[in-house]
């Protein structure tokens, strides 16, 4: 029985040494095709991988070469932005330069047309200054050791300079219509002028009429009336230099317009010209009752306009005492108007008569 039990065994342990064999070899080969399928699955998802690396790689280098053209554009674009600039700031550069050059050469010939009219004076007070012909400062080469003092008084004008050597003081000023006196102190004696800005005067310079003294007096005349004027006195000696300014305004003047409506009349006993005057100033302000001195042919009559400051006047036919002529083609009538007040004309015409008749007052006969 035992030995039927080894025999039986035997088989049944071939069979088991079998099983596991063909078991291991188809384990075997089953991993063996398991490993091939994974080594191909891996190669798939390799070449995937490498293909997404390289379509990333290909759209980074699409991005970087569009990044660096836009680069480039940007830098291009800067770099003509750059070039406009510079080139608008040269021609700044340029036309300043041109101005610059232009100004120089200006001043070159001023100061060329002004070296031939002026000379280097030496003050007392040390000053260097330059002088044209006239006596006049015309700039300070060398500035004195006490520095003027400008003093600008239109109000009260007899305010004293008390911070220098030389003073100007007590300033008077007498305009009337055209003209402006001037009279001012120095408290030691000193060269001095004034000098008139205003209307058609610009620093034109009138020297003191009395000299080297402590009184001076200048006498401006050619001025226009209802006229704003500023004035600058100067004054210097071997104490220094000092000046002193303020302003004026001339007179209202009498300036009465004229209409005359003809300038040709007959003689004819009847005819005659109208002359229709207003009577005002040169601020446009009405002169009622102003009276008036009109010369005709050598005899004066004074006539007077009226409220409203207008005066008719018509001319004397042959009939009149006053009416002259003479023979000839043309005789005329000469009127003048003259102001009583200074016996200036302001107004002068003649008319011109036609048709003379043999019986003129001086009693003859025309040949």
């Amino acid at each position: 029985m035992n030995s039927q039990k080894g025999f039986i065994q035997i088989p049944i342990l071939i069979v088991m040494i079998v099983t596991a064999v063909v078991g291991g070899s188809a384990f075997v080969a089953y991993e063996a095709t398991k490993s091939s399928e994974n080594n191909y699955s891996q190669e798939i998802i390799l070449n995937e991988q490498t293909k997404q690396v390289t379509t990333t790689e290909n759209i980074a280098t699409t991005t970087e070469d569009k990044e660096r053209v836009e680069t480039k554009k940007n830098m291009e674009q800067k770099e003509e932005e750059k070039d406009t600039l510079i080139s608008s700031l040269q021609k700044q550069i340029d036309s300043l330069i041109e101005q610059v050059n232009n100004l120089t050469q200006q001043e070159s010939e001023q100061k060329e047309e002004s070296s031939t009219e002026s000379n280097t004076v030496n003050l007392p007070n040390g000053a260097i200054v330059e002088m044209d012909a006239s006596g006049n400062i015309v700039r300070y080469i060398k500035q004195p050791t006490s520095q003027p003092i400008e003093t600008t008084n239109s109000q009260n004008l007899n305010v004293p300079q008390t911070l220098n050597d030389i003073r100007i003081e007590s300033v008077l000023v007498s305009p009337d219509e055209t003209s402006v006196k001037i009279k001012w102190q120095t408290n030691k004696s000193a060269e001095s002028k004034v000098f008139i800005s205003g209307g058609n005067l610009s620093s034109k310079m009138f020297l003191s009429e009395s000299g080297l003294t402590t009184n001076h007096v200048a006498n401006i005349g050619t001025l226009s009336p209802t006229t704003n004027y500023s004035y600058e006195i100067t004054a210097v000696n071997e104490s220094g230099f000092v000046r002193k300014t303020g302003i004026f305004k001339t007179l209202d003047a009498f300036a009465p317009t004229f209409t005359i409506d003809k300038e040709v009349i007959e003689n004819n006993g009847v005819d005659f010209a109208t002359i229709r005057i207003e009577t005002k100033l040169t601020n446009g302000s009405i002169l009622p009752n102003k009276p008036l001195k009109i010369i005709v042919s050598g005899v004066e009559t004074i006539l007077y306009s009226d409220e409203q400051g207008i005066l008719i006047y018509k001319t004397p036919t042959d009939n009149s005492p006053s009416q002259i002529f003479t023979c000839g083609n043309n005789p005329t009538i000469n009127i003048s108007v003259r102001d009583p007040d200074n016996d200036a004309v302001v107004f002068a015409k003649s008319i011109k008569v036609i048709n003379v008749k043999t019986p003129v007052k001086w009693g003859g006969v025309c040949p």
